[in-house]
């Protein structure tokens, strides 16, 4: 993680079973009047308990595995609810009568437990999960002019002006597919599921217990638009399944923004979008951003920037949009765009 990103993830060592965090019996804030004042959008009252229940479920299972330093309502809410929708706040100012689905009708019931779940991204298309064979990983570092990049710096927007350009920013086509790229245990993706009960999301992380967990809190919280893959992006962004696959791919709290982006291209769909999740963000960052969205075939549509509804921490948004096939060379081999950074 950089420093330029929202302190969000799981680096921290599992809180004990015995922390007062832990309790289940608490209820996250509904926070109608914020959800509506800062995104435009509110959660049903079903969305809302399933919000409750996903609360529910990282609690239980973070007495036992590492997912998040971040158990307390009101802090869940805000870094983990708010700040994984304020991603596509957007988006979901369109349509924000979706209903049309059955599961969006359908109340929310108690499942035990020990209830199975078999989820539909594992065994159904083995394919998806095989590697695909390595291709030529020399790769061309074309010049870019870097005053170039600087005289196109983006202006950034706040949220409400971001809100006001809504027709001007959404994806121009139908978003079916959805890609969150490493996960973890479960922001944005599960957050998005919810609010979006349309779209088929895929969450991706490397990590197989994450991965694990997820699969087995599926049923609890009664969502099927969820798909699930233990993979490297490097590795899946190759495989004919997956590669040009995507309308829209969600990148939170994993690595500096170009490594994202290198992790998030070859996935997308000519005219697709990413959305990369950053807490600060500097010029230095948008212009190495510039130069490597040049190489990888996107460009810079919007930046928005805002402070979290409760605890005013810095956020950022950065929208890309893919403009033209990514070279066939990216992603780079496991671990490389890591350590080599395009910028």
């Amino acid at each position: 993680m950089t420093d330029s990103e929202p302190q969000l993830d799981a680096s921290h060592h599992a809180t004990s079973p015995t922390d007062t965090s832990l309790q289940t019996s608490a209820s996250l804030p509904l926070h109608a009047d914020i959800w509506q004042e800062t995104l435009g959008w509110c959660p049903s009252d079903r969305q809302q308990q399933q919000f409750q229940r996903l609360y529910h479920q990282i609690c239980v299972g973070n007495q036992s595995l590492n997912l998040t330093r971040i158990t307390q309502a009101d802090e869940f809410w805000e870094k983990h609810l708010w700040d994984s929708l304020s991603g596509i706040h957007f988006l979901l100012t369109e349509n924000a009568d979706e209903n049309s689905t059955e599961q969006a009708n359908s109340p929310v019931t108690d499942q035990p437990d020990g209830a199975s779940h078999q989820p539909g991204s594992q065994g159904d298309n083995p394919a998806d999960n095989q590697t695909v064979n390595q291709e030529d990983n020399l790769v061309d570092h074309q010049a870019v002019d870097r005053e170039d990049c600087e005289d196109n710096l983006v202006d950034h927007q706040t949220i409400d002006q971001a809100n006001k350009l809504v027709s001007h920013q959404t994806i121009d086509q139908e978003i079916k597919r959805v890609l969150d790229i490493g996960t973890g245990a479960g922001f944005p993706g599960l957050p998005v599921a919810i609010a979006r009960p349309s779209w088929q999301i895929t969450l991706l992380d490397s990590t197989r217990k994450k991965i694990a967990f997820i699969d087995s809190i599926l049923p609890k919280i009664e969502l099927t638009n969820v798909h699930t893959f233990t993979h490297r992006a490097e590795t899946l962004g190759r495989n004919s399944h997956h590669r040009y696959q995507y309308d829209l791919v969600l990148v939170r709290a994993v690595a500096a923004a170009t490594v994202c982006a290198e992790y998030a291209l070859p996935f997308l769909k000519v005219g697709g979008q990413g959305v990369l999740y950053r807490g600060r963000w500097t010029a230095a960052e948008e212009e190495s951003l510039l130069y490597a969205l040049d190489l990888l075939g996107g460009t810079i549509e919007a930046i928005y920037e805002w402070e979290t509804p409760l605890s005013q921490g810095d956020r950022h948004c950065i929208i890309i949009r893919k403009i033209e096939k990514t070279p066939r060379f990216f992603p780079r081999d496991v671990g490389v765009p890591a350590k080599d950074p395009l910028a």
